[in-house]
């Protein structure tokens, strides 16, 4: 966020700056150090830390204050600052600047194929790589300072990544020896790079944004997915190297790295971009170019820095822990003073100094949401007089991951009491599968003891004729532990993979009482994996199989068939004959090939359409996981009954462990209040019918209410409980400004595909210095007795445009939830939420924002754009909606188990949480201890044993 002029922190007195943020601008930074009377005292090239809301990932390199546990390494810094310029000297200033139209003097360009397709300037923009493959490109720029070494310096401009198969990727460079040719996405040279890696090469090394200096990788940020980094469409770039050697670097809405502290000495060079494309390929494309530089002389940062944090911007684990490393400078860290907070709570870190470096580390307990955004800030003091407090605020987003929560079971088949060969009392198997090798032998894959399901050893598993792939867990999470393991003892497989002609192999339940229960789920831990031509599902019967009911149908994404809308036609794709699915009989004394219903027991092909599951081909992990599905037709009934079906030519495998029924109440309930239903014109096109399921997908719901008009109060407001509309005694009143709509009014920035797009359309419209009150009263039982969430909807008609968010008690007037600064986003088509918490003078982008854990009954929303809250200068703090979401389930997760061995004078002893278990081997099996924590056992001479703690 650049500045022109002084900033001032805002600071009333020295008791403020724990909790203040200010941000970094070139020269000079006032600050305000007393109250009575304010004073500013002015120091140069004062650097305070980070008001961005993303972050860097670092690895460093080189030597010193290891941590293997995050591979965390120092470089020599003390060696790097004694060499800094600090004598004085003539500051000079390069600039370019170029929107490619035609091709800017001062450069020469690399890389064309001879088709004119890359390395090239055309259609107003640097076409480095175009979707074609090994082609290296680059581009120079000519010395913009005539050879005076540059000390600091700002790059801005637009970088489109993507549209192909993926690779290889982009960098920037600056140095002396920046060479002359193609470059590729590793830059050139022994300057300043960064390196946008969009392919990984097996080791996990991309996509990221990586740091280097001196030829090697200092710093790395994992981007994840790949389509953050490779999004197919021009993205913001701005990188700024400042003269106490310090980078900044951002991409699109993220801030990549803050204030990293490089040790880059002052030298003269030249800019260069290059990219790569190799067996595959992307777009690497670059607009609007500008460049200054700076020969100003280099300073040592005056108050120590953060060097290292984690998690990054993206790609984190649910239980990624904290880390961040503070180096001093001038001045060194006062570790009493160190403050952590995440999501705006303080807590409470480890904190250590060693030489140089302090570190902070903490592990929130619990897991962090799916594709959840979070924060986390940095608070220190310097010693010196008076102290110098620095604020940093980091963002990160998790993973999406599976996680679920199971109480004990009603019914349980775990297999392992069953021989291997057979099946359980009741369950029933049938096929049509091709007999390859006839006699029963559990070692030949295509014996006839693979014609259909069977019992098997998880040791079979191990090695041939199978191969361990079938052993794979993708990422999740049961009852709060990551799931290492779907298979325990013996499991039920239906075998594929080693075998030709046809496999059709029907798994048949017996029929289990479900009498008095309800709220009915089954689950099971899948070991599926998908094949072009296969197919596996699940069917359900309460009339002992005279009708069946679906549950889950697994098909390789591919062959499903959509409608233009995006939506999944499931007559087409189930009744498409395909070309190598299994072969039937054609009635006329031949075979005809199938299409994938005719393996379904249920033909209702037109209602297929939510449980159709798109699988990924060849993918060895992603379908490995605890499966849970909701049966609404169970409850209550005395004979449920279940089918599986897998069926292919030679296509993978599918099995499964400890299948379960539960009773699962999910109180699933929400009231969803959406405004501005009258807007744009007057005509109510802004109104969602009772069934359209609108909202953050984890969220959606049906019965939204809406509500017309710049003020009003209703009475008539119901709520959702899973689809189905309920009364209520809430009230809601609101007033504001004035409404609008974000399209259809001469404003249009709103791009969600229906029914989200009505959603969005209209809004209370906050406008410049205001604030709209929406007053929630009478909340029902159902939300507020294990508290709820509000999730407030934001989008205006224009982007980069915001205000501040809060919500206060009804009653007291106490502030519940402080503010949230948020900005909208231009163009968006899906929902991104706000971090969660924001420092002052910050704004995340995003039209979405939640406030967890709430439990009055009456609240008040606020959005303002008043006392220094609204952004930009025609600030606007718009409500589209507001949902009060009640939590997932009324059994919380457990804390992650933990598990200590310490020696002992009498044996090893073994302090844990949870549940114990023990293995020979360290992948298992493992089996239940008896006993209690804290635990001592005595190891037999020689012999090895394996602990690891679960929850149960």
């Amino acid at each position: 966020m650049p500045y022109n002029g002084v900033w001032d922190c805002g600071m009333q007195s020295l008791s403020d700056w724990p909790d203040a943020s200010c941000v970094r601008m070139t020269g000079v930074i006032y600050q305000r150090l007393t109250s009575s009377p304010p004073f500013k005292t002015q120091q140069h090239y004062s650097i305070i830390m980070n008001h961005s809301k993303a972050l860097h990932n670092p690895v460093l390199e080189g030597g010193g204050n290891a941590n293997p546990r995050h591979g965390l390494r120092s470089i020599g810094w003390a060696a790097a600052l004694a060499a800094l310029l600090i004598s004085p000297q003539t500051i000079t200033a390069g600039s370019f600047s170029t929107d490619f139209s035609s091709q800017p003097a001062g450069v020469q360009i690399y890389g064309d194929p001879g088709d004119g397709t890359a390395g090239v300037i055309a259609d107003g923009a640097l076409k480095l790589t175009t979707l074609v493959g090994s082609i290296t490109a680059g581009m120079v720029i000519d010395d913009l300072d005539a050879g005076e070494a540059v000390s600091a310096f700002t790059v801005t401009f637009n970088l489109l990544i993507g549209g192909g198969s993926g690779a290889d990727g982009f960098s920037f460079s600056f140095g002396s020896d920046v060479a002359d040719g193609g470059i590729s996405e590793e830059g050139s040279g022994t300057g300043l790079i960064v390196a946008f890696d969009s392919y990984d090469n097996g080791n996990g090394e991309a996509p990221a944004i990586d740091l280097k200096i001196g030829g090697a990788e200092v710093a790395t940020s994992k981007i994840a997915p790949r389509s953050v980094l490779a999004a197919n469409k021009f993205l913001p770039v701005r990188i700024n190297l400042d003269n106490d050697g310090t980078v900044d670097v951002s991409y699109g809405d993220m801030v990549i790295y803050t204030n990293f502290y490089t040790a880059f000495m002052a030298t003269p060079g030249r800019f260069a971009f290059g990219a790569r494309t190799g067996g595959s390929y992307d777009n690497h494309w670059v607009d609007d170019l500008q460049i200054t530089t700076s020969t100003g002389p280099q300073v040592t940062p005056p108050h120590p820095l953060v060097v290292t944090n984690l998690p990054g911007a993206s790609g984190n684990s649910p239980e990624t822990t904290i880390n961040v490393t503070i180096m001093d400078f001038a001045t060194k860290v006062t570790t009493s003073t160190v403050k952590l907070k995440v999501n705006g709570v303080e807590v409470t870190p480890t904190v250590a100094k060693a030489g140089d470096l302090t570190t902070v580390q903490y592990d929130p307990p619990g897991l962090f949401e799916p594709e959840s955004v979070n924060t986390y800030e940095v608070v220190y003091a310097d010693d010196g007089t008076p102290p110098f407090y620095t604020t940093n605020l980091f963002t990160f987003k998790v993973v999406p991951y599976n996680s679920i929560v199971l109480p004990a079971p009603i019914i349980l088949e775990t297999f392992n009491s069953t021989e291997e060969g057979a099946l359980p009392a009741g369950w029933v198997e049938t096929n049509a599968t091709t007999s390859l090798n006839p006699g029963i032998d559990f070692d030949d894959p295509s014996s006839d003891a693979y014609l259909s399901w069977t019992v098997l050893e998880r040791s079979r598993m191990d090695g041939a004729p199978f191969d361990a792939r079938r052993l794979n867990v993708a990422p999740g999470y049961l009852n709060g532990a990551p799931i290492t393991s779907l298979i325990d003892g013996r499991f039920v497989y239906a075998e594929s993979d080693n075998r030709g002609g046809n496999q059709i192999q029907m798994l048949f339940s017996p029929d289990f009482d479900l009498t008095g229960k309800s709220d009915i789920y089954v689950s099971y831990n899948s070991v599926y994996e998908q094949n072009q031509d296969s197919l596996g599902a699940l069917e359900y019967s309460i009339d002992q199989g005279a009708t069946w009911k679906p549950v889950v149908i697994m098909l390789d994404q591919v062959d499903i068939v959509l409608n233009a809308d995006g939506t999944v036609d499931p007559v087409a794709t189930l009744t498409n004959v395909q070309t190598d699915t299994p072969e039937v009989d054609d009635g006329a004394g031949g075979t005809r090939r199938t299409a994938y219903g005719e393996f379904l027991a249920n033909k209702d092909f037109a209602a297929m359409g939510p449980y159709i599951s798109g699988r990924v081909n060849d993918n060895a992990i992603e379908s490995k996981r605890v499966e849970l599905f909701r049966l609404p037709a169970a409850d209550n009934q005395a004979k449920v009954r279940f089918r599986f079906v897998q069926a292919g030519t030679g296509s993978w495998y599918w099995g499964f462990d400890n299948f379960g029924l539960y009773s699962i109440p999910s109180p699933g309930y929400r009231i969803g209040l959406n405004f501005g239903a009258d807007e744009p014109d007057g005509g109510k096109k802004g109104g969602l019918a009772a069934g359209d399921k609108a909202g953050v997908s984890k969220v959606a719901q049906a019965n939204w209410n809406n509500l017309s008009g710049i003020a009003g109060t209703n009475t008539a407001i119901v709520g959702d409980a899973q689809g189905a509309s309920q009364p209520t005694s809430v009230t809601v009143t609101w007033t504001c400004p004035n409404t609008w709509s974000s399209t259809g009014r001469g404003e249009e920035n709103n791009q969600f595909a229906e029914p989200n797009k009505t959603l969005m359309l209209g809004y209370l419209d906050t406008g410049n210095a205001s604030t709209t009150p929406v007053t929630i009263l009478n909340l029902p039982e159902a939300l507020t007795s294990e508290g709820y969430d509000v999730y407030v909807y934001a989008l205006g008609g224009v982007g980069a445009r915001g205000g501040g968010y809060r919500i206060v008690d009804a009653d007291t007037k106490e502030v519940l939830k402080d503010y949230i600064r948020a900005q909208g986003p231009t163009n968006n088509t899906d929902f991104v939420q706000v971090a969660p918490s924001q420092a002052t003078n910050v704004w995340g982008v995003g039209n979405y924002m939640v406030f967890s854990g709430l439990n009055a009954a009456n609240i008040i929303v606020e959005a303002t754009t008043a006392n220094g809250l609204g952004f930009s200068g025609t600030p606007r703090a718009p409500i589209n909606a507001i949902q009060l979401v009640a939590p997932p389930s009324s059994t919380p997760p457990p804390p992650k188990p933990k598990v200590s061995i310490e020696q002992t004078a009498a044996g090893v002893t073994i302090t844990f949480t949870g549940t114990l278990q023990s293995a020979d081997q360290v992948e298992g099996p493992y089996s239940d201890v008896v006993g209690t924590s804290p635990m001592t056992v005595t190891p037999a001479a020689g012999s090895v044993k394996f602990y690891r703690s679960v929850n149960r």
